[in-house]
């Protein structure tokens, strides 16, 4: 099972304890949200396995979806709109469009679970396969 992980540096963050146990809280509370099979399905996050807490680091295991070409590897919406990403052709105005309600709808329901994340940008959200499949499926 391929899986992606996220791993954030208690250093290069800055935090102190209470920090620290504070986001350890809040991202346990994620990986359980992102692990229930009856999520709102307009909720687009990977499959979070586990957390994994170390000294110096936290980090947050997702499963990668089914369908995603893994050998391709991951792109960031940041690195398609700015065209860093050999061979890609954008969608048509309308898939973009379907891509920028999913985005709308997905940023609501996390606020709708209580879920407030501070940084959602075009850095963080990411695609698989040279489909671009996201995780909720074909864009």
């Amino acid at each position: 099972m391929p899986v992606a992980v996220e791993l954030y540096s208690y250093e290069s963050l800055k935090w102190d304890k209470d920090d620290i146990r504070l986001a350890a809280y809040r991202l346990a509370e994620l990986v359980h949200l992102s692990s229930k099979t009856t999520r709102p399905e307009s909720l687009c996050l990977m499959d979070s396995i586990c957390l994994i807490e170390r000294e110096s680091s936290i980090a947050i295991v997702h499963r990668i979806p089914e369908s995603a070409n893994v050998t391709a590897g991951a792109v960031s919406l940041r690195n398609l709109l700015t065209r860093t990403v050999a061979d890609f052709r954008p969608p048509d105005l309308d898939k973009r469009l379907r891509l920028a309600q999913q985005l709308a709808s997905s940023v609501y329901s996390f606020g709708l679970v209580r879920w407030y994340h501070k940084d959602f940008n075009c850095h963080n959200i990411v695609f698989f396969s040279q489909q671009f499949v996201t995780a909720k499926g074909e864009v």
